[in-house]
């Protein structure tokens, strides 16, 4: 679960919101713990940018549609049109 997590706040360019995972925070919190995933105080959390690369450049085509997919997905439920066409 940490790797799939892992791969959507990949996909994301910018801040992801935090309450994405709050159904299942248990990977999110455990990369937060692990200083892999910041956060900030509007409720936001990204990877750390020379990891997101490292990971975004470790998965295949087929993932990268994935996740990129989910990404905009979570962009679109909240109004944010333009990020998810990025």
């Amino acid at each position: 679960e940490e790797r799939y997590t892992l791969g959507v706040l990949a996909a994301f360019r910018s801040i992801a919101p935090r309450d994405t995972w709050q159904n299942n925070p248990q990977p999110l919190e455990s990369l937060i713990k692990r200083r892999l995933v910041s956060e900030d105080l509007a409720g936001g959390v990204a990877l750390l940018p020379f990891f997101r690369e490292l990971v975004w450049i470790d998965l295949v085509a087929e993932k990268r549609e994935l996740f990129h997919g989910e990404a905009a997905a979570i962009r679109v439920q909240r109004g944010q049109y333009t990020k998810a066409a990025y």
